[in-house]
């Protein structure tokens, strides 16, 4: 008896809110399938299979997967759940630990999850979000750290899974309207003050990272891997001049 095929599928880490749900919405309006790992309970508004689960648990976390593989073929996977220390991170080492888990493990565990799925297919994209902090931020060491270790987590996998199809690829954003993306900048004088330090004049929106991740998703995009997209309204390039 021929087994019967899973159905094939884009996860989204953290794709309650922010970044992630635009992820989520961008790729449901295309007629995906999405799945989404989220810390909140089941959204009904979201176009999504949902699982709850605190991806800084690693039992949890496996076993989640573990269901999710089980039921689709994951061929596409997205990276973006995301924690930070606040606007100074002290160098607290436990605080460090938890940025490991969310921001880093988080990845690994879900990157290996997929593969096998990926392999068999010949094809796959994985995606992850990092953020301009990787350049230097005061305040912001050890996310930035984590965040680094995306990139360079992104730039070895595109080398050892290219002769199977598979691209890795990360999207680096800035300042963007999302409560962990104002980095502390939670009323209107905040985003104000931050937005005027953007060459592009603005903070950005989470659609606007959607649309760069949903470049790297696309079947069009496969000569391209190994590669870091800033998304920042030209934060990388320098501060806007006063």
């Amino acid at each position: 008896m021929e087994e019967q095929k899973k159905p094939i599928a884009t996860l989204v880490t953290g794709g309650s809110n922010g970044i992630g749900r635009a992820i989520v919405e961008a790729l449901a309006a295309a007629k995906q399938a999405v799945i989404s790992i989220s810390l909140e309970p089941e959204d009904t508004g979201l176009q999504a299979d949902q699982y709850q689960c605190d991806l800084s648990d690693r039992t949890a976390t496996e076993q989640v997967l573990k269901e999710i593989t089980e039921r689709f073929d994951v061929l596409g996977l997205v990276n973006n759940v995301g924690t930070d220390g606040g606007e100074q991170d002290n160098l607290d080492v436990d605080l460090l630990e938890r940025l490991v888990q969310v921001n880093l493990r988080s990845a690994v565990l879900c990157t290996k999850a997929v593969l096998p799925a990926m392999q068999t297919h010949k094809r796959g994209r994985i995606v992850s979000i990092s953020s301009r902090t990787v350049l230097g931020k005061s305040g912001f060491g050890l996310y930035g750290a984590t965040k680094a270790g995306l990139i360079a987590l992104s730039r070895s996998l595109a080398i050892e899974h290219a002769q199977c199809g598979i691209t890795c690829n990360v999207v680096s954003a800035g300042p963007v309207d999302t409560d962990l993306g104002r980095g502390g900048a939670t009323d209107v004088r905040g985003l104000q003050d931050l937005a005027n330090t953007v060459p592009l004049g603005r903070v950005g929106d989470p659609k606007d990272v959607a649309n760069a991740v949903m470049f790297f998703l696309d079947e069009q995009s496969g000569w391209i891997t190994g590669q870091n997209l800033f998304v920042c309204g030209g934060l990388s390039v320098g501060v806007r001049d006063s």
